[in-house]
């Protein structure tokens, strides 16, 4: 392996682990819930509805991304 090739590996080595992306907390209905004081059947019923995103794993598993959830309603999640 040549110098440059070298280089060029240990710089897109850097800038990958540097660039990557945080991940995503996802949590059920319920944890929602408790802190918006509101029943998970609720939380269920904003996502279908499309007024919060929703992440769904097959046929059952439904799972929310706070921020986003906070962020679409409008509310500081600080």
């Amino acid at each position: 392996m040549n110098e440059l090739t070298r280089t060029a590996l240990q710089e897109t080595a850097a800038r990958t682990t540097t660039e990557q992306a945080s991940p995503v907390l996802l949590v059920p209905a319920s944890s929602i819930a408790r802190t918006l004081s509101v029943s998970p059947r609720y939380i269920h019923l904003l996502g279908e509805q499309g007024k919060i995103p929703v992440c769904r794993f097959g046929k059952g598993c439904v799972r929310f991304s706070p921020s986003a959830v906070f962020a679409a309603l409008g509310i500081d999640a600080a």
